[in-house]
């Protein structure tokens, strides 16, 4: 009796482990690497262009460019920007 007992613990605890183990693998597989996207918004003529939407694909929120047309924004590395201007 106390064997199948024992028996059963260590089995529960394994599963715990492995449990654990996986949901601390699935977080550093959802991590993103954050890089700093800077630059200057600039016409055809290379006139800088102010108040510029800066946007990230999919996401709400951005900023504007500068009256230099100058931005910089956080990203997740590999992420799509959207400019528009009205």
């Amino acid at each position: 009796m106390l064997k199948k007992q024992f028996a059963f613990l260590v089995q529960r605890k394994k599963l715990l482990f492995f449990y654990l183990l996986f949901l601390s693998a699935s977080h550093f597989s959802f991590a993103q690497e954050k890089i700093s996207v800077s630059g200057t918004v600039a016409s055809d003529s290379s006139m800088p262009l102010s108040n510029v939407s800066i946007n990230i694909k999919g996401q709400a929120g951005g900023i504007t460019s500068g009256s230099d047309g100058s931005f910089s924004i956080q990203v997740n590395k590999g992420a799509t920007l959207v400019f528009s201007m009205v």
